[in-house]
């Protein structure tokens, strides 16, 4: 029986069918069922990828500032069941899930790749084994496209601009390569981002939570990674550690250690984490007045700054402060490029005073940083 790190079904459902593919699994009469699902955007895509199981094909819909499915997803979904662990059914089972299926996942990877707005829809072709070559239209599901109102000014301008080269998304073939824990977190970290950009424009303040959410589930998976649970309860709860280790029962320190690593030092492991990965300064800038500064102190304060409003969010009901939710301001001198901080010295709204300390970065200067760390840990070699 296969372990439960190396059991396709422990990993994700996209990333177990692409271990499994072989080369010849599509060759003609296929002998794996093919599924195409449209995915909806309102970016501008072109050139197609075609890598393992996977097609991402551009139906060359180039209109502007529309919701459309401007690229298609062709599925081929390999049987790599007949090779899983067995599923008993007497306990629940949440290891991999993320609230999506495998061609949400892919949309999800791909939305975190070029950093737009990407959902999938309902599958809208089969191909079967020993089918009708020419596959069969079908209408299984009931997803609706995905609304988006599009604003006069966008909180995060860069998912509406540009244009993204569909051959990138090949990066993802390296998901085969990382271990099965890092694939889950890959994944719902995705997710998290992918969500976050939908509600950008219309809801920015769980724009932040889902982006600091996103980085925190990555974070979890890379202290883990990275050391011993023990070890980690000794650095941060010394004293619990000592009188644990007094204990007559050896197994009471590791079971409390192991039971308590992921909420040790939440704030410590969020702003490590990022700095960790964290980007270099966007390629366009505005004049240096407007820059925030790029250093690992003000990044440190910064993002200590952001995980208290999150803490807040969740657990007090206070939104993120309104003027970092609300679209930069794109001076006519700054060559289209917007500004990353408020620059006010104090600001009131909607019952809140807050002064220029308590501002730290506008949305999309933490979506740069935040879809940038991501890729950067997703790949094999990070550490």
């Amino acid at each position: 029986m296969a372990t439960n790190n190396t059991s396709p079904a422990r990993w994700p459902t996209s990333i177990a069918n692409l271990k499994a593919f072989k080369p010849g699994d599509l060759d003609v009469p296929v002998t794996i069922s093919v599924l195409e699902f449209p995915l909806f955007t309102d970016a501008l895509v072109i050139e197609e990828a075609n890598f393992g199981p996977y097609a991402f094909l551009n139906t060359e819909d180039y209109r502007d500032d529309i919701v459309r499915a401007a690229i298609v997803l062709r599925y081929a979904a390999c049987d790599y069941e007949a090779h899983s662990e067995p599923r008993t059914y007497d306990e629940s089972h949440t290891e991999i899930y993320h609230g999506g299926y495998p061609q949400d996942e892919l949309a999800a990877l791909a939305s975190l790749i070029f950093g737009i707005r990407l959902s999938a829809g309902s599958v809208s072709r089969e191909f079967e084994v020993h089918g009708d070559p020419l596959g069969r239209p079908t209408e299984r599901g009931s997803r609706d496209k995905p609304f988006f109102r599009t604003p006069r000014n966008y909180v995060i301008p860069s998912t509406a601009s540009e244009q993204h080269n569909l051959q990138d998304l090949q990066r993802i073939e390296a998901l085969k390569d990382v271990s099965q824990k890092k694939a889950v977190a890959v994944v719902r970290s995705a997710r998290m981002y992918q969500q976050a950009l939908w509600v950008a424009e219309s809801e920015p303040s769980m724009t932040w939570l889902l982006m600091v959410s996103a980085l925190e589930t990555a974070a979890n998976e890379w202290q883990r990674a990275k050391g011993d649970p023990v070890e980690r309860l000794k650095e941060s709860k010394p004293e619990l550690h000592k009188y644990l280790s007094s204990l007559s029962d050896d197994s009471i320190l590791k079971k409390v250690a192991e039971g308590v690593a992921d909420s040790l030092g939440n704030t410590k492991k969020f702003v490590s984490f990022v700095q960790e990965f964290r980007p270099d300064p966007p390629p366009q800038r505005p004049p240096e007045k407007f820059q925030f500064p790029w250093d690992n102190e003000n990044w440190t304060e910064a993002l200590r700054k952001i995980y208290g409003y999150r803490s807040k969010a969740l657990h007090e009901g206070i939104p993120f402060p309104a003027l970092m939710c609300s679209p930069p301001i794109k001076r006519p001198d700054h060559l289209g490029v917007c500004g990353e901080f408020p620059t006010v010295q104090a600001h009131r709204e909607k019952g809140a005073s807050l002064i220029r300390a308590d501002l730290p970065i506008h949305l999309h200067v933490f979506e740069y940083v935040t879809r940038n760390v991501l890729l950067k840990w997703w790949s094999p070699a990070a550490k």
